[in-house]
């Protein structure tokens, strides 16, 4: 006959194991250290997020403004992500001060594999720098990983407003959330027709520029 396991070999098979998986945090990188990226930037720190700001004006990328950031990098675009190593779970939000930094910014996000890129802008912004893009050979298809203008529809008006927008999306996308009603379609989806809120993202757009 089969013999009875023992007690004390009993209750190790009754024995229930509780796996906690320990994972880094999520990064977000902010092109822009402008009055928006400085509003991003704590919420995202303040949901868990470790954080990485980039800007081209040493005045705006500095601890002084950004003292609990994981880094802050100031110069070139190209000089400051040469190093930086990016994963699928990296988070890009771009709002820097014009055009052609945003198309730089954007160019070298859609170089990595970070799952969540969002830029901020108007219709007119958002075409200026898809075409721009375009151009320089990036692939169309390249685009519908873009969520531009970026946020969700809260009706968000102030910095502080659009910040809560971007940071409701960016946790949206964490959660994979269905719920939500994202502001706009993908980049590759926009059309110069189509678009809300375009006001304030380029009043933000203009105040990056030089505002503190």
């Amino acid at each position: 006959s089969t013999p009875k396991p023992s007690s004390a070999a009993s209750d190790v098979y009754k024995r229930q194991l509780f796996i906690e998986p320990i994972v880094p945090p999520r990064r977000a990188y902010i092109f822009g250290g402008g009055h928006l990226g400085l509003v991003v930037e704590r919420l995202a720190r303040s949901v868990g997020f470790s954080t990485v700001v980039i800007d081209d004006r040493t005045e705006f990328a500095c601890h002084e403004r950004f003292p609990e950031a994981s880094a802050v990098l100031a110069g070139t675009f190209e000089e400051t992500t040469r190093g930086l190593t990016v994963d699928s779970r990296a988070l890009i939000f771009i709002a820097t001060r014009g055009h052609f930094l945003d198309a730089e910014a954007l160019s070298w996000a859609l170089s990595t594999c970070a799952g969540y890129i969002g830029m901020i802008g108007s219709r007119r912004k958002i075409q200026i720098t898809r075409r721009r893009l375009l151009e320089s050979g990036v692939p169309q298809e390249q685009f519908a990983r873009v969520r531009a203008p970026v946020g969700l529809e809260i009706g968000a008006v102030t910095p502080e407003e659009i910040g809560i927008s971007v940071l409701a999306e960016m946790i949206a996308y964490v959660r994979r959330s269905s719920a939500v009603q994202p502001l706009e379609r993908r980049m590759s989806e926009c059309t110069p027709g189509e678009g809300r809120r375009t006001e304030p993202s380029e009043a933000m757009h203009e105040e990056n520029r030089g505002a503190a």
